[in-house]
């Protein structure tokens, strides 16, 4: 599309060698205003200094243009690595190449330098081989739906939501058919592929965190009985009177937010990572409900908020791209056995005008394949008209 032609132009300039970029800044939706605001008057403050990225965009895919501009921007191959990075989850700076080339003690270094804050406290959230400095989090709860929990218990773990009393009764976060990898990770390194298994079974379907906060409490056939979240949106949905916030006893799966930098920065490149790590900046994250490692901010977590980290042995004995793929394949072909089901029909030719096609009533009780709203599982059902070709 001419939109990807514009863009990829506009990267061709920027990776030319007397244009490179010296930081990236990828900032989860939520928070990408607050954080701008902050950000954007330092960065014109000393405009000279500093060729920046800054995406705009939410939900970019691997498909879409900007993703494949970050991709590109990453890419070992293009030039060199940046001097300064900001990103979030088990993204393109896990790649194997990545870390092979750049990411390592020898090339970067970390720039943590502040009191850990109390519920992080233990945790051993920072990197020991002092490369990624995380600075914030992206902590996964549950929100219960009452309006459509029926007579199902409350869980109050992430193993109670393994237990077959849950079959088809929850919506994971992800896109369509696209489970997010994290929680995959998480209930495949504590309950091993049974609990993928298990899970799988009690799946109905995948919704991102922004459609939940809208569906919780309504009668959409988006809605389910338990939500998986980001605490961001969990809170969002808390606005509904049915909505039921839900904090793990044996932890909130935690996500990272990090910055990564060369050992030797520019002058200017050490001003702005003092700035993305000081006590302002960082308080734009927890007050937008992005939990940040530091002691230095007003806390909206709990102290004795209780929080699960996969630990530095994992994410490092494993390529975590490629191993995360592999878990949502392996889970999408678990779903698929589990819930597939005929589709079954009933119908009758309608009067209509002349030459016009016949109508058909259909009815859809089960999956057909992969997931579905979870209003189907729970025997709600819905009536499909189209035009059938006459044979």
């Amino acid at each position: 599309c001419a939109m990807a032609e514009d863009l990829n132009k506009m990267l061709d300039s920027l990776l030319e060698p007397e244009k490179k970029l010296d930081f990236i800044c990828e900032i989860p939706c939520p928070v990408k205003l607050a954080a701008r605001e902050l950000l954007m008057p330092f960065l014109r403050d000393y405009g000279a200094s500093y060729r920046s990225y800054l995406p705009t965009t939410c939900g970019l895919t691997e498909t879409e243009p900007g993703r494949e501009i970050l991709k590109t921007l990453y890419a070992p191959g293009t030039a060199q690595f940046r001097e300064a990075v900001l990103s979030f989850g088990f993204r393109d700076f896990f790649e194997r190449p990545m870390i092979e080339k750049y990411i390592n003690r020898t090339y970067c270094r970390t720039e943590q330098n502040f009191p850990i804050s109390a519920p992080f406290a233990g945790l051993d959230i920072q990197d020991p081989e002092g490369v990624f400095s995380v600075f914030s989090s992206l902590p996964m709860v549950l929100i219960a739906d009452k309006r459509h929990l029926g007579g199902l218990p409350l869980p109050k773990t992430w193993e109670d939501l393994l237990n077959p009393v849950y079959r088809g009764a929850i919506s994971l976060s992800g896109g369509k058919n696209d489970p997010e990898e994290m929680p995959l990770m998480y209930i495949h390194k504590n309950f091993g592929e049974d609990g993928l298994r298990q899970l799988a079974a009690n799946t109905c379907q995948c919704l991102a965190g922004s459609r939940v906060a809208q569906v919780v409490g309504s009668n959409h056939p988006d809605t389910a009985p338990l939500y998986l979240c980001t605490w961001f949106f969990a809170n969002a949905s808390l606005r509904q009177k049915d909505a039921q916030l839900i904090v793990p006893a044996d932890g909130t799966f935690v996500n990272l937010v990090y910055l990564i930098t060369r050992r030797e920065l520019s002058e200017p490149l050490e001003r702005l990572s003092r700035f993305l790590l000081s006590p302002a900046f960082l308080q734009v994250w927890e007050d937008n409900f992005y939990p940040t490692t530091s002691a230095d901010v007003q806390p909206k977590l709990a102290a004795d908020t209780p929080l699960q980290w996969l630990g530095w042995d994992y994410v490092h004995s494993h390529d975590m791209i490629a191993f995360g793929n592999e878990l949502r394949e392996r889970f999408m072909g678990y779903v698929k056995k589990i819930w597939f089901v005929p589709l079954e029909m009933t119908g009758r030719q309608e009067k209509g005008k002349s030459g016009a096609k016949p109508l058909f009533s259909v009815r859809i009780r089960r999956v057909m394949a992969g997931l579905t709203p979870c209003a189907l599982l729970a025997g709600r059902s819905f009536r499909l008209r189209y035009a059938a070709d006459r044979t």
